[in-house]
Formats: C-alpha cells, structure tokens, sequence
C-alpha cells in the first residue's frame, strides 16, 4: 500500500491508528513548525466598532456575576438581582476587566 501523503513510498501500518503516512512523510511534517504567535483575522473596522459600541454589546452577566458597567448604563430593569449583588457589583471593578472567557450567567 502506498503513502497517503506523497503516493511514492511504503505506507506504515500501525496496529492502533492503521494505515499512516510513509517514513519521509512522517519526518518532514515532524520538521515543520507551527506557526508562532497570534494571527489577526479581524479587520480594522471590526476592531474600531468593537470600541465605538462596547456599550451596546455588554452582557449583565460574566460567571453568575453581576456587571457593573451594565447597571451603570442600563440600571436594573430587565434583570433579577438582589440588593446585595448589586451593592457587590458596584464595591468591586467590573466583571469584564478580567482575563476569563466565561460569557454565560452559570
């Protein structure tokens, strides 16, 4: 049976995976690099609106808590909150200036 990759060599047999590329194949995707750092597929004017209407965009909640930007901008019609998480959400810094990527109230 002949390479996958390059229809030339002896293909590998593996007893696990099956068939797999031939030796050279192997070795010269070994050799390749992934690619290094972060590659920006987002236009400019994405990025320029991004800014321009984070407002519109804001969510009430990150990981079950509560924003405080949005009850700044929209109060708290619309949402269920207590007395207590609001005064939570308005001692702390907003829940959005942090790193994580939890968008959903849990």
């Amino acid at each position: 049976m002949l390479c996958s990759n390059c229809q030339k060599e002896e293909a590998q047999i593996h007893p696990l995976y099956g068939v797999m590329p031939g030796l050279a194949c192997q070795k010269k995707r070994e050799i390749q690099q992934s690619p290094r750092g972060y590659i920006e597929f987002t236009s400019e004017s994405i990025k320029r609106d991004r800014v321009d209407y984070a407002d519109d965009i804001i969510q009430p909640y990150r990981s079950g808590e509560v924003s405080k930007k949005y009850i700044q901008k929209y109060g708290t019609k619309g949402i269920e909150v207590t007395e207590k998480e609001i005064k939570k959400a308005m001692d702390n810094p907003d829940v959005w200036s942090g790193e994580s990527n939890s968008y959903y109230r849990e």
